[in-house]
């Protein structure tokens, strides 16, 4: 009789976090200083140069969507490195979610700011992460959604 060898190539559960962890943190510092040397160097020149204007006073929301974007890009690259399960799902999912970032922590100072996106963006990689290891690709959209939708609202009040 012949002898059934299974082989798996299954890594453990905490394997998988690490890795999302360590693409959360990345894709933070790679935003802040990102967005530090987009502000600094090619947004505000360019809206600040001639005076007070209508985009130099959103010069720092730009800077940060843009530095989001550039971001997101290297997530991508790291998400594809690491192996996380459906990367572009993980990246374009908290890019939706962190969209605004920059918004939300105005006015605070730069140091807490980077605190703020260590956080926040580690659990935001870390929760997509979470989601793409259900195969059903409906049920992940439709759970991303609701969650876009309530996080929406929830910074609107």
């Amino acid at each position: 009789m012949a002898k059934t060898v299974v082989i798996t190539d299954q890594e453990p559960a905490w394997y998988v976090w690490a890795r999302s962890i360590v693409v959360g943190i990345a894709v933070a510092i790679l935003y802040s200083v990102l967005a530090y040397i987009i502000a600094k160097y090619v947004v505000d020149p360019l809206t600040c140069g001639s005076g007070q204007s209508a985009a130099c006073v959103q010069s720092a929301s730009i800077s940060t969507n843009i530095a989001l974007v550039l971001a997101a890009v290297g997530g991508l690259a790291l998400s594809i490195r690491f192996a996380l399960a459906r990367p572009l799902f993980v990246v374009l999912f908290a890019t939706a979610l962190l969209w605004g970032f920059g918004d939300i922590t105005a006015g605070l100072f730069w140091l807490e700011v980077f605190g703020w996106a260590l956080l926040i963006f580690t659990a935001v990689y870390v929760l997509a992460a979470w989601m793409t290891r259900h195969h059903n690709l409906t049920a992940l959209t439709v759970v991303a959604v609701v969650i876009f939708v309530v996080e929406r609202i929830l910074l609107a009040l």
